[in-house]
């Protein structure tokens, strides 16, 4: 619609020129009609140039619509790409904080575990000390029982022998 507009305005604009320049030169009888034909011819040569220049500029036109319409066909693919990418951003961050979470509780449970194993060593260690000291005890009961035994047999054996 626009370069119609342009296009006719331009013939309206050549035409108007054409018939002033006829007119004043038919006014002063200067020109002849061979004068006129030339710069009828001239006029006419102007508005092809013209025409011309009008179908280039609507090339042009078209052509930087066309590119307009890609370019924003590419800014909306852009746009929703980065929407996902935030989206995609958002989830992630979720996750990190779920994950920090999952170590923290973690880390709990580590050191309460870990609390634990040290409270059993050193129930352990008791345990182990006891029994040793309890080991020690019945060897050295055993001795000595071994020993009294002996004794016993020895004294048995010199009450048995009437001297």
């Amino acid at each position: 619609m626009f370069d119609c507009y342009r296009y006719r305005k331009k013939e309206a604009i050549a035409n108007a020129a054409n018939e002033v320049i006829l007119q004043s030169h038919i006014e002063d009888n200067k020109l002849s009609k061979a004068s006129i034909r030339s710069t009828k011819e001239e006029v006419d040569m102007a508005i092809a140039r013209m025409e011309d220049e009008i179908s280039i500029w609507s090339a042009e036109e078209r052509r930087q619509n066309k590119l307009l319409a890609v370019l924003s066909a590419q800014r909306e693919m852009k746009a929703r790409e980065a929407t996902r990418a935030e989206g995609a951003e958002k989830d992630a961050q979720e996750q990190v904080r779920v994950k920090e979470l999952v170590i923290l509780d973690l880390s709990k449970k580590c050191s309460e575990v870990n609390n634990r194993l040290k409270e059993f060593s050193a129930l352990y260690d008791v345990v182990k000390n006891e029994r040793n000291k309890y080991v020690s005890l019945i060897q050295s009961s055993s001795q000595a029982l071994a020993e009294m035994k002996e004794k016993i047999k020895i004294l048995m054996n010199e009450v048995s022998e009437p001297s």
